[in-house]
């Protein structure tokens, strides 16, 4: 058989001498010696002259790319320009990262952590260095930081002393032995330091529905100043007959009222009130005469969060979240819902007794029987806040509680002809020159916490009152505590049985006298209007007595209107 003929094309040129590669040239990039490093540095060279080349051509012609692309050099100086743009832009870049890490763990710790709704904190112990402040949002009720928080040096925006003669013996002022420990802020700037407990217990014993308000019997019960003042006698009688006309009747028997008031409300595991909270009833009397509350509801409704008040920034009230502890009984229930607070009675004398010093209080005492430090605010514990005027503009968290308040005077003279005594003037006078130890027993302490002020452009006095990271910010101004708040005090409502107005004199050693008392009058219309004035005789049909607008007054304030 006859083969095919082979297809022929075009002859290919003779190979040139020397020009034939063997396979063990594409070996030649491996290995130490020299021709193998120089081939890798040209293949490295020419794949990164390749990729800048491609990034230089990237959206040629579009935007601001010109035409020609953005080369830049070529060859060895062209790479070396490169390098060092590349390590510097990185370098930037790793600056940068760690700049912001390292300001966001730093400010992160002195900036509120928002709470999601019904977070709170499990935590509220604050004897370390760090602040547990945790802001807890919950379906029905405004936004409240929950823990540790303070008010430093509000403003002292109002102070009324006419009510009483000498006018010395109301103060708004710390003692003078108290007031070092204030600066550099002034003695009528007090700090205030407390905690906001939520109860989170599933039996909800917080929510107890608001009872009837009360019916008054006599639809007049209002006085002016002068008729209020001209219900009380001579402010010196020293007679068990003198105590029953100017403090409003027999004060050795505490009325049925406040007893049972007493003993009605339970409280869920860890909350123990004291004092004891007021009544329903007087607090629709006094929200409707005295604190202005708008809305219908004048006693406010109640919520499941508490506050405590405390001397320093080391005292707790116990967690920021109170549940009910796992395994615990119906015993250790009830024995926490027995805890009730103490009031400062009067009711310890007798009827047959014809002393006044026995149906006084004793006065507080020092270890070494000398008279106590002067008292201008109360501590009160785990009071239960209310929610005033939901929804408009007055819209605040809210309590009040009683207290006793007491200040060292030189002087008793009510005629003030040259003026108040100078020494007595500024929180009274030092407890070595003071003659007399003045006491307004069930004296109203009020706090109003604004949740809507920021609608009608107040601000808080000296910064933000962002929540604190550690110790050190609680003592900064305005404090950290983020809403306006008011805290005040008057004379205001209180128990006909235990309300006096009185001085035990001070021997020159500091021991009280308790044989040299003294009544004083207490004009709780002074100014304004009294409202059932308890005295000559209160009708309790109201809900509570000497409600209105008048009477001796401290007003402090963390906020300024716009």
């Amino acid at each position: 058989m006859k083969a095919s003929p082979v297809a022929t094309g075009p002859q290919l040129p003779d190979r040139s001498a020397g020009t034939y590669v063997t396979g063990d040239h594409f070996l030649a990039n491996y290995g130490n010696d020299p021709a193998a490093k120089i081939e890798r540095t040209r293949r490295r060279h020419e794949k990164e002259d390749y990729v800048a080349h491609k990034a230089g051509g990237f959206w040629r012609g579009r935007g601001c790319i010109p035409e020609k692309g953005c080369y830049g050099r070529s060859g060895r100086e062209g790479r070396q320009r490169r390098r060092i743009w590349i390590g510097a832009i990185c370098l930037a870049f790793l600056l940068l990262t760690t700049l912001g890490v390292v300001l966001g763990v730093v400010l992160s710790r002195r900036v509120a952590r928002p709470a999601a709704a019904g977070d709170t904190t499990t935590d509220g112990t604050t004897g370390g260095s760090e602040i547990d402040t945790v802001w807890l949002n919950l379906t029905g009720f405004p936004p409240i930081p929950t823990g540790l928080s303070t008010i430093v040096a509000p403003d002292n925006s109002q102070i009324v002393n006419g009510c009483a003669a000498p006018s010395t013996l109301w103060s708004c002022s710390l003692p003078p032995e108290q007031q070092a420990a204030n600066e550099p802020h002034d003695a009528d700037q007090p700090g205030f330091i407390f905690q906001i407990q939520y109860d989170n217990n599933t039996r909800q014993l917080w929510n107890i529905p608001n009872g009837t308000p009360p019916t008054p019997t006599q639809p007049t019960a209002s006085t002016s100043s002068k008729a209020s003042a001209s219900n009380s006698a001579s402010a010196t009688s020293a007679s068990a007959s003198a105590t029953n006309s100017i403090q409003g009747g027999d004060l050795s028997s505490p009325s049925a009222n406040n007893l049972d008031k007493r003993a009605t409300t339970l409280y869920d595991v860890g909350i123990a009130p004291n004092p004891d909270p007021p009544s329903f009833q007087e607090m629709w009397f006094l929200g409707n005469t005295t604190d202005g509350i708008a809305s219908e509801d004048k006693a406010g409704e109640p919520t499941p969060f508490y506050i405590s008040f405390f001397t320093n920034t080391s005292g707790s009230a116990g967690p920021n979240m109170l549940t009910t502890p796992a395994g615990a009984g119906a015993g250790a229930v009830a024995e926490a819902q027995e805890k009730r607070g103490i009031g400062n009675g009067i009711g310890s004398g007798t009827d047959s007794s014809g002393s006044l010093s026995e149906l006084l209080p004793p006065p507080p005492l020092n270890a070494d029987g000398t008279g106590a430090p002067a008292q201008l605010r109360p501590y009160p514990f785990q009071q239960p806040l209310r929610l005033f005027d939901r929804g408009l503009p007055t819209e605040h968290y809210g309590f009040y509680s009683y207290f006793n308040k007491t200040i060292y005077v030189t002087s008793m003279d009510g005629n003030e002809t040259g003026g108040p005594v100078a020494a007595d003037a500024a929180g009274g006078s030092r407890e070595g020159s003071a003659k007399f130890l003045a006491s307004w027993t069930q004296t109203r302490f009020v706090v109003k916490i604004w949740t809507r002020k920021d609608n009608t452009g107040a601000r808080l006095m000296g910064g933000s009152g962002r929540p604190a990271a550690d110790i050190d910010d609680l003592a900064a101004m305005p404090g950290t505590f983020p809403y306006p708040v008011t805290v005040g005090e008057d004379t205001h409502g209180g128990s006909v049985d235990l309300k006096a107005t009185f001085a035990y004199g001070v021997e020159p050693d500091r021991h009280v006298n308790t044989t040299d008392a003294t009544l004083f009058t207490n004009d709780v219309g002074f100014g304004g209007a009294a409202v059932n004035p308890r005295l000559p005789d209160g009708d309790l049909s109201w809900g509570g007595v000497d409600g209105g607008t008048g009477g001796c007054l401290c007003e402090w304030v963390n906020w300024v209107e716009a």
